[in-house]
């Protein structure tokens, strides 16, 4: 199951998106909470991602989906 730490950051602050299946390309999207897309990724050959929390403060959703593993994890952005 894929996992993201830390799930409360500040602007800019790095996540790390882990346990990707390396197999399968890993299609990452992360919305707000009235439902748009903010940003979008494809991944593969790598069971971890790096990004930063670019958004302003607020709660978001990643989704990640590949052909094996689908989730949908919460983190919050600190002003």
């Amino acid at each position: 199951t894929p996992r993201l730490a830390p799930t409360i950051v500040g602007a800019g602050q790095p996540m790390e998106l882990s346990n990707l299946d390396v197999e399968e390309e890993s299609h990452i999207v992360i919305y707000s909470v009235a439902g748009s897309v903010i940003r979008q990724f494809r991944v593969q050959g790598t069971d971890v991602f790096h990004l930063n929390a670019e958004e302003t403060a607020g709660l978001y959703l990643l989704h990640v989906e590949n052909g094996h593993q689908s989730a949908t994890l919460k983190y919050i952005v600190n002003p």
